[in-house]
């Protein structure tokens, strides 16, 4: 007589969660400091990336080889979810074939008068202050030039 052996529904293995630059690691993407790798580099207000050869040095070295401005911020994809950006902070961030998105951060405020009600104002860094405080003026209501109201 055979035996009788209980049967258990396989159950499919999970894989561990690794961190993220160990992923980079098993892909063989991450890149070593100092050396160079490629990178897609979108600006703002154009809708095509431009793939560029960099030096990953240093994040500074990274930003004067894009030629980015001190207002000019960088975010990278990360290496397994192609859409999740985060702000580029340290040179391990960056691997070869990855995303970089340049942005220039926008200030804003809001702006309530008598004559407007919450209006939006936003400028960005390298505004002037004669221009931040003309599109305030604007918003609120007032007539340009107008030094107080009567």
């Amino acid at each position: 007589l055979a035996q009788a052996v209980p049967v258990f529904p396989l159950r499919a293995r999970r894989r561990p969660r690794d961190s993220a630059p160990a992923a980079m690691a098993d892909a063989g993407r991450e890149a070593s400091p100092g050396a160079m790798v490629t990178v897609f580099v979108l600006f703002p207000g154009r809708t095509e990336a431009v793939c560029r050869d960099v030096s990953c040095a240093s994040v500074p070295v990274l930003r004067q080889q894009l030629s980015l401005t001190v207002e000019q911020e960088l975010t990278v994809n990360h290496p397994r979810h192609q859409g999740q950006f985060a702000l580029l902070e340290r040179v391990d961030q960056v691997f070869d074939g990855c995303s970089l998105k340049v942005f220039v951060p926008q200030h804003s405020i809001f702006v309530t008068s008598a004559l407007a009600v919450r209006r939006p104002v936003a400028w960005y860094p390298g505004a002037s202050l004669e221009d931040v405080e003309k599109a305030i003026v604007r918003a609120a209501g007032f007539e340009p030039g107008r030094s107080k109201v009567e």
